[in-house]
């Protein structure tokens, strides 16, 4: 399925009225969930897909269980989702956001693409997305995309933490998930 808001696939009259009950959100800060957001690329997220085409031949990783930060090979961290092992492993801001259009550039456009509400969330040209409309001569600040990957065992529950915990950003945020598999 593809995004319940992208007036190519539901229709203008469906997007319209999706995006005014965002935009009543929005104004109050409050939290929006928005089902169905898929990119075009079908199995472009899949951990066989992205350590195909990372560069990268390692990343940095936090032991859940210790929190001890080591760096591991791509390819064996994402084997990870396929083998279980003792174990639970997450990444954190990786590739940055420069690392991530160019390491990775299809699955950049892919994620863009299926971003819902383009006009505030695409980070390159959303009219009203105030980070497009900042003077060229200033810095931009690093507004993502950012990936967070983690896998974890049923078994290991409670030993660590795969998942990210409530926080507040600096600013809005979009929040994709991207790829499940079940255990």
């Amino acid at each position: 399925r593809y995004a319940d808001v992208d007036p190519r696939r539901c229709g203008a009259d469906a997007a319209a009225t999706a995006l005014t009950h965002f935009q009543k959100h929005w104004r109050r800060g409050d939290p929006v969930v928005v089902r169905g957001v898929e990119g075009e690329r079908v199995g472009c997220w899949t951990p066989a897909a992205v350590t195909a085409a990372i560069t990268d031949r390692s990343v940095d990783v936090i032991d859940c269980a210790s929190g001890e930060r080591k760096s591991v090979g791509v390819e064996a961290f994402f084997q990870g989702f396929n083998a279980p092992g003792d174990e639970m492993l997450k990444v954190k801001d990786w590739p940055s956001e420069d690392d991530f259009k160019q390491k990775l550039p299809r699955h950049y456009a892919d994620f863009v693409r299926m971003l819902p509400f383009q006009p505030y969330t695409n980070p390159v040209d959303g009219p009203l997305n105030l980070s497009c409309r900042l003077p060229k001569e200033w810095v931009p600040p690093d507004l993502g995309p950012k990936s967070y990957v983690a896998y974890g065992r049923e078994a290991q529950r409670g030993m660590g933490d795969s998942v990210t915990r409530l926080h507040q950003d600096m600013s809005d945020a979009v929040n994709v998930l991207l790829h499940v598999e079940p255990r």
